[in-house]
């Protein structure tokens, strides 16, 4: 038996046992335990070179408490029985010293589900020199392509691993999983002319790493970069690929949708259930059972029963995102949103940890903005003057989604046809008013962490060239 499934064993029975002994000691108090066990391969390339590799195992619990309404957190990757009881004590302890928070309370035991396509056995085979062997496919392929084209940097993670929840509320659920990310990313020279950076990253559930194709796709695009211009200022069609929209314009309405955002008055949409909030076009769920879905789950990082929930319909806002304190609060039921490891960056988030080493907070599984019947030809064929925009760099104000941005990649388009890259473009606008000037959705969608899109156009978008 690896080292893996004994560790998994082992925090599981450990986990039992301690929640099973505090509830019996005391049972005016709640109690949680979420705990995992994981095993990731990582190869990081830099400058054409395989920079690091690792292959590490993690396990570890993190306890909450509720004592007198007042909750308490505490982790630890000691896997001894006095290791987790010491941590459910320290939990406690930090419950003492907080201020009360009546509308935390941890979910009942529920009807369990089974997600399909969440784990793939092909990762419990693969070596890091296979990694390695892919890496170096991805960038021959890119750098063969063209000699102009360098790879910088880039990244590939393949995780398998469980993870777990018991409560003293009657819930005991685990699931086991599978994850791969793999980024790649350069950019390229010719005399005196510099490419600015490109990308390409794809996540799976599966073992299906595609290099070449990565490498091939990746070059194409930063060999379209070369002969930028500008062009003078105007306002125009916006065609916003799938990598575009999963950034700037996703964030936004992560940040729209949060019920927590609701609660503290920082949400753009507050009090707007059953109103027009973006164009009829656009309809928007969040699917956590979504069958091989990259953030699908059984269950959320509180234990309640993943589903799948309808946030925008046809432009009028349905729900918001909830877990279980955001629900309580607003008295209505969780949309079993509750995250321990989102993957927006957060500088203490980063700092503190992810996983078991975090506590719940408000995130979307797959979001999913439902595709139309449109081809992104006949997208771009239909934009008289305009732009298509591949990726930006430049963050939105939080809750006014005000926005100016610089196209780190974009390309000139006039009379459906595509003109060039542009030079030094950048664009401003407010993204909740590109959200109800959106003319169409393309049928191809492209699959992120937390997000399954399409690409968007939107009207009446102010460009311009510094």
């Amino acid at each position: 038996m690896c080292q893996l499934q004994n560790d998994w064993e082992e925090v599981y029975s450990l986990a039992e046992r301690t929640i099973a002994k505090a509830t019996k000691r005391d049972s005016s108090k709640d109690y949680e335990a979420y705990f995992s066990s994981s095993e990731t391969i990582e190869v990081n390339i830099r400058n054409s070179e395989i920079l690091t590799q690792n292959k590490i195992v993690d396990s570890g619990i993190g306890i909450r408490a509720i004592v007198d309404e007042q909750v308490g957190f505490s982790c630890c990757n000691k896997i001894e029985q006095k290791a987790f009881e010491e941590t459910l004590e320290n939990a406690m302890n930090v419950a003492k010293m907080s201020r009360k928070d009546p509308d935390t309370s941890f979910p009942h035991s529920s009807k369990s589900i089974s997600v399909k396509d969440l784990y793939d056995s092909k990762f419990e085979v693969i070596t890091i020199e296979e990694i390695i062997e892919l890496a170096k496919q991805a960038i021959d392929t890119a750098e063969n392509y063209d000699k102009r084209v360098t790879v910088k940097s880039g990244r590939i993670i393949l995780q398998r691993g469980f993870r777990g929840l018991i409560n003293s509320n009657g819930s005991n659920t685990n699931e086991k999983g599978t994850k791969m990310i793999f980024y790649i990313g350069g950019g390229g020279q010719q005399a005196n002319e510099v490419t600015g950076g490109c990308y390409e990253s794809k996540v799976s559930r599966k073992y299906h790493l595609e290099p070449e194709k990565m490498g091939e796709k990746l070059a194409k695009n930063i060999v379209s970069m070369f002969g930028k211009k500008k062009v003078d200022e105007f306002n125009g069609s916006a065609l916003f690929a799938s990598d575009s929209v999963s950034y700037q314009i996703l964030n936004v309405l992560n940040e729209a949708l949060n019920a927590e955002n609701v609660l503290t008055k920082k949400s753009a949409w507050i009090n707007q259930i059953g109103n027009y909030v973006t164009s009829e076009n656009l309809t928007i769920v969040d699917n956590g059972i979504l069958p091989g879905g990259f953030s699908s789950r059984n269950f959320d990082d509180e234990g309640s029963t993943s589903q799948k929930t309808l946030l925008v319909e046809k432009g009028r806002l349905r729900n918001y995102l909830q877990n279980t304190k955001s629900a309580n609060k607003l008295k209505t039921k969780s949309t079993s949103n509750a995250c321990r490891s989102p993957s927006s960056f957060d500088l203490v988030r980063s700092i503190i940890g992810i996983g078991y080493r975090a506590k719940p907070e408000i995130y979307p599984s797959n979001i999913v903005i439902e595709p139309r019947e449109n081809n992104w030809e006949k997208l771009l064929s239909e934009i008289d003057k305009g732009v298509i925009i591949e990726s930006m760099a430049g963050f939105p104000q939080k809750g006014s989604g005000v926005i100016s941005a610089q196209l780190s990649r974009a390309y000139y388009v006039e009379k459906g046809e595509i003109q060039f890259c542009l030079k030094d473009a950048m664009v401003s606008g407010v993204i909740f008013d590109w959200l109800k000037q959106i003319t169409g959705i393309s049928k191809n969608v492209k699959e992120f962490q937390n997000a399954i899109l399409p690409a968007i156009r939107v009207e009446d978008v102010k460009i311009f060239c510094g």
